[in-house]
């Protein structure tokens, strides 16, 4: 993958993670900063923070498919996902209820479910490759 200003991706991916962050503490940029979480998860490399979250999101899926086994007899995998993804869109939508603190943690939930792959949807799981790739060719590399 290409540099920009001498950056790799997987920094870049540092570096809109720790701005998140930073609007997060601020109270600003509330839209913005879920963006940033998402993209920035997307695009970290093979890290402890990767390992952590991607540890976490497969413990959440697999709780979670159980009990949507137990309560209704038929397990669907990744539910969870799906949930997480309606409410992001509808916080970042414009018409939506309006992007808040629970969008901040939404996007990181979802950005950590696709990269640990606990989607059923291909199409979903594909989504951090294809930021990877569409960073690459931005940054021409």
């Amino acid at each position: 993958m290409g540099n920009v200003l001498g950056v790799a991706p997987a920094a870049w991916g540092g570096i809109f993670t720790v701005f998140a962050a930073v609007f997060l503490f601020l109270g600003i940029f509330k839209r913005t900063r879920a963006v940033l979480i998402f993209l920035g998860i997307c695009l970290l490399g093979s890290g402890l923070l990767s390992r952590l979250l991607v540890s976490m999101a497969r413990i959440a899926s697999n709780l979670t498919d159980s009990l949507f086994g137990k309560l209704f007899g038929v397990a669907v995998p990744g539910i969870i996902v799906l949930i997480a993804g309606v409410i992001l869109v509808h916080d970042l939508h414009p018409k939506g209820g309006g992007a808040s603190r629970r969008t901040f943690w939404l996007a990181a939930f979802v950005a950590a479910c696709l990269i640990a792959g606990v989607s059923q949807i291909a199409a979903l799981n594909g989504i951090p490759a294809d930021v990877h790739t569409s960073v690459s060719t931005v940054t021409g590399g």
